[in-house]
């Protein structure tokens, strides 16, 4: 019974941390639809597969150089959408749900400005939840610095 766990495999390719995962629509410049992908916040990147078995991603999308995140008002229910600018294009991420929205926005900005944001309504628990993310990332980034060697 091999049942290896796609978490593990993924891990060997892309060797970064996993944060926090779900299901998003993405939308990316200069496309028309919005594309549904189960994501992972791994480090600074997110990593787009086209369902939560696959292990080899489709895309990635670097969010290091993040400008802002702005939210956007969305006329659906029950769904949350924000845009991620970056320096080279603008990419749109539609939740399935608006607690989830709140949990992307809140790692998200955890991870780029190396702060917990203030203005996320989530729970205790997915705070404390930011809070180590935020210890990890502080380390990944000491430990994957200026690489001697």
């Amino acid at each position: 019974g091999s049942s290896g766990s796609s978490g593990q495999e993924r891990l060997k390719i892309t060797a970064l941390p996993l944060y926090f995962e779900g299901f998003l629509l993405i939308k990316r410049s200069g496309y028309r639809e919005y594309e549904h992908y189960w994501t992972e916040l791994r480090g600074t990147t997110l990593f787009f597969y086209t369902d939560k078995k696959s292990i080899i991603y489709v895309d990635k999308l670097d969010i290091v150089d993040l400008t802002c995140l702005t939210e956007q008002n969305s006329t659906e229910k029950n769904c949350a959408k924000f845009t991620l600018v970056l320096p080279k294009e603008e990419v749109q991420l539609k939740t399935e749900n608006t607690e989830s929205g709140e949990e992307w926005r809140g790692f998200i900005l955890t991870v780029t400005e190396l702060s917990v944001p203030q203005n996320v309504s989530l729970l205790p628990g997915q705070v404390i939840k930011l809070h180590e993310v935020l210890e990890r990332e502080k380390k990944r980034r000491i430990e994957s610095g200026p690489s001697s060697g």
